[in-house]
């Protein structure tokens, strides 16, 4: 009697599976119901394009970073103050 390609559990293994048949567990099927894509985070305070500004936490931050408070040795005054010369921007 010839064997078959099945292994005795009766489901084909792995190395024995056929080319672009796929395991049912792996398997995901899209409902054709809308998704909700979510906008990237974007951080409160970010450095103005074109700019860059030395913080005491990190150094040198470049235009699109975010920085807070924290970042300077003023705080909060100080930022604001970036904020007022536009090299700092509100997100």
């Amino acid at each position: 009697m010839a064997k078959d390609s099945k292994s005795e559990g009766g489901a084909p293994s792995g190395a024995q599976r056929a080319e672009g048949e796929t395991s049912t567990t792996t398997e995901s099927k899209s409902e054709g119901g809308a998704q909700k894509t979510e906008a990237p985070k974007r951080p409160p305070y970010a450095v103005a394009p074109g700019k860059a500004v030395t913080t005491r936490r990190r150094g040198l931050a470049q235009e699109g970073q975010e920085v807070t408070a924290e970042d300077f040795g003023g705080g909060a005054d100080r930022l604001a103050e970036l904020v007022r010369k536009g090299v700092v921007v509100k997100s």
